[in-house]
């Protein structure tokens, strides 16, 4: 592959001519390169502080079919100011930083591959690479390819009430079954964003996934978290402002996606759809947020009921909103307990208690069983 500069690829149901020069002088390209001689980089799909992903095929050499993925490059070096500055507080040696980085970093990857539910994005398989002209390590890892909520934000100011609503309601569904799972192993994301969820569209269907879970971390039964961490735009006043916060922190940095979904792309305080906007809208928009005393209107795109679950799930004290994912899809439901099973809202009595609702998400999450079978299960269960 190293004389070939040009190659022919079978690209949604198109064959596209992508000229490999292009990844030119890209470090970490190089790098995919070695470690997986086999693939082909088609495009950068972005960059971070931590390294940065690429969307890549490889070519069954047998039967000439092609299969996507996504491989994220993720940089473990002590050259960055939060490596110098632990090495030197904590007198440690870059190579105990490093190492301590890579375990911390496989162990998150390991945990998240326990997160068993069909909206989280799970990662395929991945490789660690120890450094070898500097301290440090190289980990790839493979996932499918996704795109990010935020290439969908810019169509929703053209979105009818209809379309805006039906989108809101699959995406809060799909995201309270992703964040079931993280409550049943005590993990709060910190950094729900329009970067972090992706989707799949077919003709007649939508499907949202949680994703990014490197600032994730497990949350101990006795334990709350203290550190400021996740986008401003998203995160919750008690994250923005260091004090304690729990899991609705969470629902509040997921209120907000949701609000901008149905309220034409636009975030809580912004001037209404079509007034047109300015960064000094911005700004007043992020201080209105965080003073407790400013009300927040309701979306305009959406209906009363989706718009209060929404408004509920922004409220600025952690205890004004829902406390729990049955909570919210409940809010969402008409006041039903419902089970999430192939992105379909499954209404079931309340007195078959929710350790029976959880062992059943628990089943249609690992594939136990389909929407088919729990529906027969289901009409059981309603009787009792």
């Amino acid at each position: 592959m190293g004389d070939t500069t040009e190659i022919l690829v079978e690209d949604d149901d198109r064959t596209v001519l992508f000229n490999q020069d292009a990844f030119s002088g890209d470090d970490y390209v190089e790098q995919i390169r070695k470690q997986y001689p086999d693939l082909i980089i088609l495009e950068k799909l972005g960059r971070g502080s931590y390294g940065a992903v690429y969307r890549c095929v490889k070519t069954d050499t047998g039967t000439g079919l092609q299969t996507g993925f996504a491989i994220k490059v993720v940089e473990i070096t002590a050259r960055s100011a939060e490596a110098e500055n632990t090495i030197a507080k904590e007198g440690i040696t870059p190579e105990i930083y490093c190492e301590r980085k890579r375990d911390e970093a496989i162990s998150e990857i390991r945990l998240l591959n326990e997160l068993k539910s069909p909206h989280i994005v799970h990662i395929n398989d991945f490789d660690v690479v120890e450094k070898k002209d500097e301290i440090g390590f190289i980990i790839f890892i493979k996932m499918d390819v996704l795109t990010p909520l935020s290439s969908l934000l810019k169509d929703c100011e053209s979105y009818t009430k209809k379309d805006a609503e039906k989108i809101g309601r699959k995406l809060c569904a799909d995201m309270c079954d992703a964040l079931k799972v993280c409550e049943s192993h005590k993990i709060i994301h910190r950094d729900i964003k329009p970067e972090n969820i992706f989707y799949s569209r077919t003709e007649n269907k939508i499907d949202f996934y949680l994703g990014d879970f490197g600032i994730a971390r497990v949350l101990e039964e006795t334990e709350v978290k203290m550190t400021a961490i996740g986008t401003v735009s998203y995160a919750a006043p008690e994250v923005f402002m260091l004090k304690n916060y729990d899991n609705r922190a969470d629902f509040y940095s997921l209120g907000i996606v949701l609000y901008q979904v149905v309220n034409h792309g636009r975030l809580p305080f912004m001037p209404r759809y079509p007034q047109q906007t300015t960064v000094a809208d911005s700004t007043n928009a992020q201080s209105m947020r965080l003073n407790p005393n400013a009300k927040l209107e309701a979306p305009d795109n959406a209906s009363s009921k989706l718009a209060a679950v929404i408004t509920k799930l922004c409220a600025f004290a952690p205890d004004n909103r829902y406390r729990t994912v049955e909570d919210i899809l409940m809010g969402l439901n008409d006041g039903k307990a419902v089970i999430v099973v192939d992105g379909n809202d499954v209404p079931i009595k309340e007195n078959i208690g929710l350790k029976v609702i959880s062992l059943l998400l628990l089943l249609a999450a690992t594939g136990a069983i389909g929407f088919q079978i729990f529906n027969s299960v289901k009409d059981m269960l309603n009787t009792l």
